[in-house]
């Protein structure tokens, strides 16, 4: 029995993580790894691999971010644009919660 080759593995330099941007910074990792899935047809089983929108970082927890260009990016740049989309929607936010917290109490008969 022949044994199944690997996926190719797809290997960034460096990778910009900004989902913890807020509260941790931007995170640089290097020499991370896009995650490939690896599908066999019924038929005849060849593979086919499919490149994922995933990556894996060697850290304490071995961590897991998806969605390039929301969780990690590719250059510094775009780390940065993101964390600014962050902050503007963090304050947007912030700014309705405070204007709950201003409203009058509404008294409520029962």
């Amino acid at each position: 029995m022949s044994q199944k080759p690997e996926p190719k593995k797809i290997i960034h330099p460096v990778v910009y993580v900004t989902k913890y941007a807020l509260t941790t910074g931007i995170e640089v990792y290097r020499d991370v790894e896009q995650c490939v899935d690896r599908v066999y047809d019924r038929g005849d089983g060849t593979p086919t691999d499919t490149v994922l929108d995933m990556i894996r970082v060697r850290s304490e927890w071995g961590n897991y971010f998806h969605k390039q260009g929301r969780d990690w990016h590719l250059t510094e740049e775009a780390a940065r644009l993101r964390v600014v989309a962050m902050k503007a929607a963090k304050r947007k936010s912030l700014q309705k919660a405070l204007a709950r917290l201003e409203a009058p109490v509404k008294l409520l008969e029962r």
